[in-house]
């Protein structure tokens, strides 16, 4: 079946102060995927989402399949609302058109999937770095978007704690598959979660290499054959 690109940017351009960032800039992303955007710091990566997202407005080309369609956003940092529990950060962003027993039933759902049933009445600043940004996964898929937009959300986190959250991560998004566009500097991260995997780097900034990984994510091993011959092809073009 053919794959329908639900989002794209054609001849984007934008500079700031004079220096040009994006040329004639050109990427598709499929719709239901998850796509993971690599590069170095300070290539372009933020701004690339911010274009996407509305937050920042290019000089020049256009994006299509956005129209009428509602982004959730995961920053770096959770961003959650301190006078609010886990529950009511999360219930926060529900559609209010769900009744009462529709919004328990979901909230209940979410909360177990990122494993913080136990911890529904705490306040964020009772959660650690890795709570906190479980509770983010959960609002995210929580708010009736059909795109959602990742900013390095587990920069400074350790390896298992990473792992863990992808895990729960995969866990939701099989359940409700959206447009994801993953942002990171960590190869790892986009081997084991992207279906495709963007290189970009230079100014103006271009695509150096994209990669589509056709291995389920839950039978992901990241010293395959497969998987080991993209990580190498993306290695060369980051050199």
């Amino acid at each position: 079946m053919e794959v329908v690109m639900s989002l794209i940017l054609n001849d984007i351009r934008k500079s700031y102060d004079g220096n040009v960032l994006f040329d004639n800039f050109n990427i598709e992303f499929s719709e239901g995927n998850i796509c993971c955007i690599l590069g170095a710091s300070g290539c372009g990566k933020t701004s690339l989402l911010n274009i996407i997202g509305g937050v920042l407005k290019p000089d020049s080309g256009k994006i299509e399949g956005i129209e009428n369609k509602t982004i959730s956003y995961i920053f770096q940092e959770p961003r959650l609302l301190p006078w609010k529990t886990v529950r009511d950060n999360i219930d926060f962003v529900l559609s209010r058109e769900m009744n009462p027993s529709e919004r328990k039933s979901k909230l209940d759902e979410l909360l177990k999937l990122v494993d913080l049933e136990s911890f529904a009445d705490y306040y964020p600043s009772q959660l650690s770095g890795g709570m906190s940004q479980r509770v983010s996964l959960a609002r995210a898929f929580a708010l009736p978007s059909q795109i959602i937009l990742m900013d390095e959300p587990l920069s400074g986190l350790d390896v298992s704690l990473k792992r863990n959250i992808l895990n729960r991560f995969v866990d939701i998004w099989k359940n409700d598959r959206r447009t994801v566009i993953y942002v990171t500097h960590d190869i790892d991260e986009a081997l084991m979660l992207g279906n495709e995997i963007f290189v970009i780097g230079e100014k103006p900034v271009k695509v150096l290499l994209h990669k589509k990984i056709e291995t389920v994510l839950e039978k992901r091993n990241l010293v395959s054959p497969d998987i080991s011959e993209i990580r190498n092809n993306i290695l060369e073009v980051l050199k």
